[in-house]
């Protein structure tokens, strides 16, 4: 870390033979990093995975909104909030 912001890594995995494996980015380029391990109830890290999966297809089944699209809702934004209102 070269400045005052925090880098972490967050994933659940499943030890193999009681060992992970953690890939770090090319961000992390410290000499030391510190590993901190929680055991995880299998309840709580499959209920995790499907919260991920159930978010991850809700984005990937969304619909896109073309460049166009995007150009007319700010325009219509803007008119919007040109609108005054009283209270």
């Amino acid at each position: 870390m070269k400045d005052d912001t925090l880098d972490a890594i967050r994933k659940l995995v499943k030890p193999k033979n009681h060992k992970i494996s953690i890939t770090l980015p090319v961000s992390f380029d410290e000499d030391y990093v510190e590993v901190i391990v929680l055991p995880v109830n299998k309840t709580d890290y499959e209920s995790t995975n499907s919260k991920k999966n159930i978010l991850k297809k809700f984005l990937l089944d969304a619909p896109i909104m073309s460049d166009k699209d995007y150009k007319d809702f700010l325009e219509k934004r803007e008119h919007f909030n040109q609108w005054k209102t009283s209270v």
